[in-house]
């Protein structure tokens, strides 16, 4: 759906209102396919087949969904390494269903948990 900066946090807290501006200010989807890899997150254009942005696990930190739009989730991730970063931006992506949103929900925690190990 797109990215909107959320300001110098990225805890959990500001997915809602991430969510929120980004489906208010984005005229048109940009169709990516998600791909969640070992160390991190690669967004591949569905179009094009062109890397569209790649973030590290340990750059994201944080990702979760709205209460009432089970459909759309969303990552925050930062401009480096998360502990280090000053800018935030909320990535919000429109899934097939609710399920299929949870599921690529626990794929990013499993990331997390993978990469916590890893470092």
């Amino acid at each position: 759906m797109g990215a909107g900066f959320v300001g110098n946090r990225g805890d959990v807290t500001v997915i809602e209102i991430g969510v929120e501006n980004v489906l208010r200010n984005q005229p048109e989807p940009h169709k990516v396919q998600l791909v969640l890899g070992e160390t991190g997150i690669t967004l591949v254009d569905r179009a094009t087949g062109e890397v569209v942005r790649k973030h590290c696990y340990t750059e994201i930190a944080s990702c979760g969904r709205r209460n009432d739009r089970l459909r759309h989730f969303a990552y925050v991730a930062g401009e480096t390494s998360c502990n280090l970063a000053r800018f935030f931006y909320c990535h919000v992506f429109e899934a097939v269903d609710e399920e299929q949103a949870r599921t690529v929900l626990h794929g990013i925690a499993e990331g997390f948990r993978r990469t916590h190990f890893a470092v």
